[in-house]
């Protein structure tokens, strides 16, 4: 089961990442997020507190993503 926690978690960062980039982060509504993600307010307030926390884990996941291609193309000039 908390695999499933997990991929709906994911899938939340992944949707709202895709919403911030397109709209803002301040024209992004949590109404924006549920119907990309199809989760009721529960569903994603069972996940995240607030916006601002599912803005912070999709800042955390494009950093991480960042840091990905930055060093591999690093590794491929050395």
């Amino acid at each position: 089961m908390a695999y499933k926690g997990t991929q709906t978690r994911q899938s939340i960062i992944e949707k709202s990442l895709q919403l911030f980039s397109v709209k803002g982060y301040f024209n992004t509504s949590i109404s924006d997020i549920l119907e990309a993600t199809d989760l009721t307010k529960g569903g994603l307030y069972g996940h995240f507190r607030s916006k601002e926390d599912i803005w912070y884990a999709v800042y955390e996941e494009a950093v991480i993503i960042w840091k990905d291609i930055v060093f591999k193309d690093m590794r491929a000039i050395s």
